[in-house]
């Protein structure tokens, strides 16, 4: 603190960051000889410094807090930080932030919610309970957090009720219809009776509006199913600039199948040359069947025996056992077998 009076938070903040070590650890002690946990608890009773602090750390030794790439399992003392850390984000950020990439709360859940201190279920209550102490104020704006508790939901929630409030945020409080398809299109997979429940909501509320052009173009860019949406559209509905949307739509879903159609034709390529790479590092005979439709087959060679058949190359292999006749055996008949052009 007294470093901090002397010569100000910027010079403070960059003497501390290049002089961090991870906490509860012998790292670099000689060159770094300031532990985390250590200035975080003599910064424990000023809570605005302690969070300032964190969040230098945070944005500038990432390798020492939350990503730690030298160990697999984290200091001892990090998950009670991030669980701090998270109580003093939520406590001192404003929570008016429109885009996902714009808040510091949900950079710091996906960075920190693996080593188990930050979870998106503590996130949410932790929220829920700052909305409730910011609405007794008349003067507050409406739709803080709003964002930050969406993606809480969205991690830690369970049902359809936690889905349809998910929905909620994003178009009422947020405001943002992309990110309200977004999130109706990723439950398709997984949930396909809760994405016509979600979707059925969203056309709603998108015709109450008039934004239901909006909404087949949105649709459209992330990879939702047109036809069925507007299937769900409400006879009589008026929607200005309908033929150019639906032209934008399907001129968008023709580029995605060419993209999918060329993404699989490297697929298969690289298959094979993986397979290629495998049956020349690999000491078995084994031959590759090209034939199949679905994929690739792969066949053990059968044991071989000396006979006026077989050409001097293999009869030689058997009399001798040798590996490396073998090998050069396997790899003559792979390169009859496979066509290396």
């Amino acid at each position: 603190v007294a470093l901090i009076q002397l010569v100000g938070l910027e010079l403070a903040g960059t003497f501390l960051v290049d002089n961090l070590r991870p906490p509860s650890s012998n790292y670099m002690a000689r060159e770094a000889p300031l532990p985390l946990d250590k200035v975080a608890n003599c910064l424990k009773k000023r809570p605005r410094l302690l969070h300032w602090y964190l969040h230098q750390v945070f944005l500038h030794c990432p390798e020492c807090y939350v990503t730690f790439p030298h160990t697999i399992v984290p200091p001892r003392g990090i998950s009670e930080l991030h669980s701090q850390h998270l109580r003093l984000y939520i406590n001192f950020d404003k929570g008016n932030a429109k885009e996902v990439s714009d808040s510091i709360i949900i950079s710091f859940l996906k960075s920190a919610q693996k080593h188990g201190g930050a979870k998106p279920s503590d996130a949410r209550r932790l929220l829920e309970d700052r909305r409730k102490e910011l609405m007794t104020n008349r003067n507050s704006e409406t739709g803080l957090f709003s964002i930050e508790l969406a993606y809480a939901i969205e991690k830690s929630g369970i049902g359809k009720d936690d889905a349809i409030e998910v929905l909620r945020l994003y178009l009422e409080e947020v405001g943002s219809l992309p990110l309200a398809v977004q999130y109706v299109e990723s439950v398709k997979e997984n949930h396909g009776e809760m994405h016509e429940v979600l979707m059925g909501i969203l056309v709603n509320a998108c015709s109450e509006r008039q934004v239901i052009g909006d909404l087949l173009e949105v649709s459209a860019q992330y990879g939702g199913d047109v036809a069925a949406l507007v299937a769900q559209i409400p006879k009589g509905t008026l929607i200005n600039g309908l033929i150019p949307k639906l032209a934008a739509a399907v001129s968008n879903y023709q580029l995605r199948l060419k993209m999918y159609q060329s993404t699989s034709l490297l697929y298969e390529k690289d298959k094979v040359d993986s397979m290629r790479m495998y049956l020349h590092r690999s000491r078995r005979g084994r031959l590759v069947d090209m034939s199949t439709p679905s994929g690739i087959r792969v066949i053990r060679n059968e044991k071989f025996v000396v006979g006026k058949d077989h050409n001097k190359e293999e009869i030689k292999f058997q009399k001798s056992k040798s590996r490396s006749l073998g090998c050069r055996f396997t790899r003559s008949r792979q390169l009859r077998s496979i066509s290396l052009g």
